[in-house]
């Protein structure tokens, strides 16, 4: 990974020089001329690097020094790159891939700090030590400085968009996936940024639970084993596996609903059972509604981690509309809306996920024009990574019962769509729920 300046060779200089006369298309040798590929690459990037710049890195005027990183990244903008660490990287990957490394993260970071350049290198680094298998590297990943300081929280666009994509990269290289859950589970960092932080539904029945194994043998609060327990309850619940879920809820119920436990846990404790007691008993406990709107009203709408965030009402509604309890999703899904209406601004897949649902109950009482224009206000391009699949499903089955009796072309396209990913996923329940 090579340093901003000092480290950029001169064949790696006359490499980019090159890759501007090809594409500006026109003799660069004077003034004049270097003033004009300075409004070309205004006009392209919006960014303005001078005539005076331009002969320098070109070599028409003498200089002892290396172009800055940010005169990099405006010409490697203009080659069509996101940055300088990306144009090295597509013209020499080999030679990136093995000097990446913690040191030359941490001296990146140094350099750039938490600036949108800095995580969008790195963002290319690891995408390409994943492409390189290079299981070095991406094992000492969160043990870089970056990842081990108090100010930075997943809550940060940029940060954020770096640990969904990881989450993907993890999702799509399985014998990596393998080596690495193993050395993550161990390290704090990486089971607050990716096993907290990516829950990956979308391959929670295939792989992911052998994650969430891992995880739990290592990290043994009491938080962290309720959070275990409910989402390999979910996973036996999607694969149609009641021996699981008989023996998971009975290890969620013997956690106690202390205070001190995290909203979002508490919310998927109280979806898992009911879930088991509408699917395995028969029917949901009229008292058991009752606590779950007495516990309702608790939870906090402001505060830290994510606790200005309604996931709590969202699990609970997602799984009352499974349940066929319309009437109460209803009543929280308009809760959350209303209550949380200032709330972080990041929690896109959260809000969308409340409109999704809010449209599948109304529906089902029969409300089909308002279901509809709610339905056209999801968008599916706000769902995270680690849930995309599973809630287009969502989606496409929602759309289905909304579309069935509009437009019969788009109903049956719809339901094709999700009843391919229940099969292809393994979510085997909605196979059936949804058919």
């Amino acid at each position: 990974m090579p340093h901003p300046t000092s480290e950029i060779t001169d064949i790696q200089l006359a490499q980019l020089k090159k890759a501007l006369l090809a594409l500006y298309g026109n003799k660069l040798q004077t003034r004049n001329d270097c003033e004009l590929l300075s409004e070309a690459i205004a006009d392209k990037t919006g960014k303005l690097l001078s005539a005076n710049t331009l002969r320098r890195v070109l070599g028409i005027i003498p200089t002892s020094s290396k172009p800055t990183l940010t005169t990099l990244d405006i010409l490697s903008a203009y080659l069509g790159y996101k940055n300088y660490y990306e144009y090295h990287a597509r013209m020499d990957p080999s030679a990136y891939s093995s000097s990446l490394s913690q040191k030359a993260v941490n001296d990146l970071y140094s350099n750039l700090g938490d600036s949108p350049a800095f995580y969008t290198s790195l963002g290319w680094a690891v995408q390409l030590a994943f492409r390189e298998n290079n299981i070095d590297f991406l094992a000492s990943l969160f043990t870089i400085e970056a990842f081990n300081r108090n100010t930075t929280t997943y809550t940060s666009l940029n940060f954020g968009k770096l640990l969904y994509n990881f989450g993907r990269d993890m999702q799509s290289h399985p014998a990596l996936f393998d080596k690495l859950i193993k050395q993550y589970a161990t390290n704090p960092v990486a089971q607050n940024l990716y096993f907290e932080f990516f829950v990956d539904y979308d391959l929670l029945p295939l792989r992911h639970h052998k994650a969430i194994v891992e995880y739990m043998q290592v990290k043994d609060t009491e938080e962290a084993q309720l959070f275990s327990y409910c989402l390999l309850f979910l996973r036996s619940f999607f694969i149609c596996d009641r021996a699981g879920c008989e023996s998971w809820i009975e290890k969620i119920n013997a956690t106690s609903n202390n205070g001190s436990i995290h909203p979002f846990p508490l919310g998927r404790k109280m979806a898992c059972n009911l879930l088991f007691q509408h699917f395995f008993l028969g029917s949901i406990r009229p008292s058991y509604i009752e606590d779950v709107f007495f516990t309702e009203k608790s939870i906090p709408r402001s505060g830290d981690m994510n606790r200005n965030v309604p996931i709590f009402q969202m699990h609970l509604a997602e799984v009352l509309y499974w349940c066929r309890r319309y009437d109460e999703a209803l009543q929280l899904i308009n809760i959350a809306l209303e209550d949380y209406r200032n709330s972080n601004s990041l929690a896109f897949n959260t809000f969308e996920k409340l409109k999704l649902y809010k449209a599948a109950c109304l529906v089902k009482i029969n409300a089909n024009e308002i279901a509809l224009s709610t339905l056209k206000m999801v968008n599916v391009e706000n769902f995270d990574l680690n849930e995309r699949n599973f809630n287009t499903m969502q989606f496409n089955f929602v759309a289905a019962e909304v579309y069935k009796y509009i437009d019969v072309a788009r109903y049956l396209s719809f339901k094709r769509s999700a009843k391919l990913t229940a099969s292809t996923h393994n979510f085997k329940v909605f196979e059936s729920l949804y058919n």
